[in-house]
């Protein structure tokens, strides 16, 4: 087995509010938790899991993408196991979509 490197994605079940103020409009939260996995070294799994925190912080509130915040919930936790040589880092984060509307196909 060579060296390689993963980032995956584990989607969870969103998670539908009413606003504050009871209004039609409604704020879906989608938690995800990011997983690095890396067979080379802890050194090149930080590298990998540097590049992922610059890109998650590079996206925290972005409006133009759809999304409006992304919440990183704990910090990344280290589930390396070196007897087989296996650097792991998790994250789980919360991607918000405000101001979804009634009328959108989602809530059929």
């Amino acid at each position: 087995m060579g060296n390689k490197d993963y980032v995956l994605l584990y989607e969870m079940p969103a998670i539908v509010e009413k606003n504050s103020i009871g209004t039609s409009k409604k704020r879906m939260i989608f938690p995800l938790s990011v997983d690095i996995r890396s067979t080379y070294s802890r050194e090149h799994t930080i590298k990998v899991k540097n590049e992922v925190d610059r890109i998650l912080n590079s996206n925290i509130i972005s409006p133009a993408s759809g999304w409006d915040i992304i919440d990183p919930d704990r910090g990344w936790r280290d589930l390396s196991d070196k007897s087989i040589k296996l650097w792991r880092f998790v994250l789980d984060v919360e991607v918000e979509k405000l101001n979804m509307d009634r009328t959108n196909e989602w809530w059929s």
